[in-house]
């Protein structure tokens, strides 16, 4: 699952850090792969997927630049013991203005799961930064994982295919759109679930530094 950003247009691959780009545990036998690309004129996508022989972890953002009326867009997905546990996606929207186009695509997609509710047993810190269109589901079967896995993908397609379809903000509303996007990437660097699990694994001074890279 730890693929490339897909039909990302005028993609350009960034350099990642070596001591980011790939780190390995081999006594633990676990892999830390994060690329980042950037995307056109529009912003930033980065991807960290984190394998062992029990666990799959994968999490990426798109974060729009400041000028843009674009929004995030996060998918994550944790794989225990060959067994899914949580599949994210969310399009948060930090300005008042809404991209109908880019929202449209995306919420047609998630009208076909919602048989599957979002699970209520979120997490508190969550809670406070999803939007109204996120889904946080918990598959019971792999027929549901398919299903999520087949929708993930179709949301990543539909969102690169509408990002050229973002508008400039207003000057009096970048300055703004750029403070709530550093307040997002905080948020989600100081809350994130995955926290502990990379201090234990990667020490404490490397996981803050990654994540300041990461989220920057």
């Amino acid at each position: 699952m730890c693929n490339g950003c897909g039909a990302i247009p005028n993609v350009q691959i960034l350099n990642v850090p070596e001591r980011y780009a790939y780190i390995e545990v081999s006594q633990k036998s676990l892999q830390l792969q994060c690329r980042a690309w950037r995307a056109g004129r529009w912003g930033t996508y980065r991807s960290l997927c984190i394998q062992a022989p029990k666990i799959e972890i994968i999490n990426t953002f798109f974060f729009p630049d400041p000028p843009w009326q674009a929004p995030i867009l996060a998918l994550q997905a944790v794989i225990l013991t060959n067994q899914p546990q949580i599949f994210i996606a969310d399009m948060s929207f930090l300005t008042k203005k809404s991209n109908v186009y880019i929202l449209n695509n995306y919420q047609n997609i998630r009208t076909t799961l919602n048989d599957l509710p979002n699970d209520p047993q979120m997490p508190e810190w969550y809670q406070q930064c999803r939007s109204p269109h996120d889904i946080f589901r918990r598959p019971v079967n792999w027929e549901e994982t398919q299903r999520l896995c087949e929708a993930y993908l179709n949301i990543a397609k539909q969102f690169w295919q509408s990002l050229p379809q973002a508008t400039l903000l207003d000057e009096t509303d970048i300055q703004q759109h750029h403070q709530d996007l550093q307040y997002y990437k905080h948020f989600h660097k100081v809350n994130s679930s995955g926290l502990k699990f990379l201090q234990q694994s990667f020490g404490i001074d490397w996981t803050e530094d990654f994540l300041n890279y990461f989220y920057a």
